[in-house]
C-alpha cells in the first residue's frame, strides 16, 4: 500500500516529519517504521506491505497533539 499526501498545512518548524497511525500499527502516532518521505515534488510517501483488508488511519506529526 502506498500512501501519498499532496499537500499539508502550513507549520512553524522547518524540520517537518510525517507519520501514519493506524489500526496496523497499534494507532502509534509517531513509529519511525511509518514515517513518510518527502518527495522532490513536494509531496509526502510512504509504501508498506500490508495483508489485504479495509483499514483505519490517521495522519500524524509523530505525536497526537500534532
Amino acid at each position: 500500500m502506498t500512501f501519498i499526501v499532496n499537500k499539508i498545512p502550513a507549520v512553524k518548524e522547518t524540520d517537518t516529519h510525517l507519520f501514519v497511525a493506524g489500526d496496523f500499527n497499534n494507532w502509534d502516532p509517531g513509529h519511525v517504521a511509518f514515517e513518510f518521505q518527502k518527495q522532490n515534488d513536494g509531496s509526502w510517501q510512504l509504501s508498506k506491505s500490508l495483508s489485504k483488508g479495509a483499514y483505519n488511519f490517521k495522519i500524524t506529526r509523530g505525536s497526537w497533539q500534532k
